[in-house]
Order: structure tokens, then C-alpha cells, then sequence
């Protein structure tokens, strides 16, 4: 955990280290050192997101959406709990819907209606639906692991979610589809992480085999609590 934690840092991964610090220091809460990387990743991590929040900020004022969006992710992954990020990039995208269907009704000489907003998710409460609704915004616009590094630490203050828990082993599988060719022990890795958390998906233990010389057969159905 250690090396991992100085690997991202070392990669500019602030978000990720940051949370491999915590795991440290809740190992070794008496580990001065740990305890102060842990502060000085938190603050480069909040300064980098402030500053590219700004930039985000700047360019939607603009109403260059496409490059305000890009920005907000950028944020996102900084400091993936960052509510006017989030915020931000919700706006962004209503506005490419409102400009969508303007243009349409431009082409067709009638007004168009938009289409309808996605559901969200419903969970226990307004912070716990935020953090999946964020973490859903993330991995569809494709940053997998920014939204894993938020629903890890939703996990951690929240350990009775099923619906979060559920999200965080697919996105675990999705990582993994990304490492296959790359990084086959950190798929294998993943993979064991998605596991331990949703022991009976199909997909993940066809996925086993592939990984493991000899498959360790998996028991259980995982950690996630089953929605009642």
C-alpha cells in the first residue's frame, strides 16, 4: 500500500493517493509521517482542483461547454466529492441538451422537447444520492476511476448501501476490462475487489479463469448487504 500511495503521488494521481494514505494512516494511526503525507496530498489535491474548478468556471461563462466539461472532469478527478464541480457539469449538460434540441426544432420549424433528464439514484439520503449521481456522471463520461476513489470513500462513511455497493463492484469490472491487456495482475487485483464485494456476478467470475492459473474458488455472496 505504501509503494502504491507513492506511485500515485509520483503520477500526479492526488485523488487516488490521497485515499491510499488514509488506508495507511487508519493502519498506522500513530505513523507521524503518514498522517503528514496524508495532509499535504489532501491540499495539493484541493489547491489543483480549485484552480481547474476556476478554469471550468470560466469557459462555461463562455459557453464553451465541451471544453468547460472536459475541465470539470479534470476536477472531479481531484477531489471527486466536489459538489460545485458536480454541480457544474450537471449545468453543462442540460445546456448541451437545451442547445440540442433548439437546434432541432431549428431543422425541423417546430419546437422540440428535450429529452427527459435521468432518474436518479435514490438512496437514504441527499448526500448519499449526490455521491452516487456524481459517481454515475463520472463513469459514464468515462472516468472509471475517479468515480471508484468516490464510491470507496461513500463506502467507508456508509457501509449499509446496497445500491452504492452494487455500483462500485461494476465499476471494479469495468476497470478490469481496461487492465486486461495491459496490467493483468492489477486486473486480476481489481477483479478480487469486485468479488469480495458481489460474490455471484456472472460476469466477474467467468472473468476468473482468464486471470488465475488456479481459480480460487469464490464462496459467498460478497460484502454488499442485499436491498430489502
Amino acid at each position: 500500500m505504501l509503494t502504491r500511495a507513492r506511485e500515485q503521488l509520483a503520477q500526479g494521481q492526488l485523488a487516488e493517493a490521497a485515499l491510499s494514505w488514509e488506508i495507511l494512516v487508519t493502519l498506522k494511526p500513530r505513523d507521524a509521517g503518514y498522517a503528514q503525507q496524508l495532509l499535504e496530498t489532501r491540499s495539493s489535491a484541493e489547491a489543483a482542483a480549485a484552480q481547474s474548478l476556476q478554469r471550468a468556471t470560466q469557459l462555461q461563462k463562455k459557453g464553451e461547454l465541451e471544453a468547460a466539461a472536459n475541465q470539470y472532469l479534470a476536477t472531479l478527478a481531484l477531489q471527486p466529492d466536489l459538489e460545485p464541480a458536480a454541480a457544474g457539469l450537471r449545468a453543462v449538460e442540460r445546456e448541451r441538451l437545451r442547445r440540442g434540441a433548439a437546434a432541432r426544432s431549428t431543422r425541423m420549424g417546430a419546437s422540440a422537447v428535450p429529452p427527459a433528464a435521468p432518474t436518479p439514484v435514490r438512496t437514504t439520503g441527499p448526500a448519499e444520492r449526490n455521491d452516487l449521481e456524481h459517481a454515475a456522471i463520472l463513469s459514464a463520461l468515462g472516468e472509471i476511476d475517479a468515480a471508484i476513489v468516490l464510491l470507496e470513500r461513500h463506502m467507508a462513511r456508509s457501509k449499509s448501501d446496497p445500491p452504492a455497493c452494487q455500483m462500485l463492484a461494476e465499476l471494479y469490472l469495468q476497470k478490469v476490462e481496461g487492465q486486461l491487456q495491459s496490467d493483468k495482475a492489477g486486473a486480476l487485483a481489481t477483479l478480487q475487489k469486485s468479488l469480495r464485494l458481489d460474490g455471484r456476478n456472472p460476469r466477474a467470475l467467468a472473468r476468473l479463469p482468464q486471470l488465475q492459473a488456479k481459480p480460487t474458488p469464490v464462496t459467498g455472496e460478497g460484502l454488499c448487504p442485499r436491498a430489502r
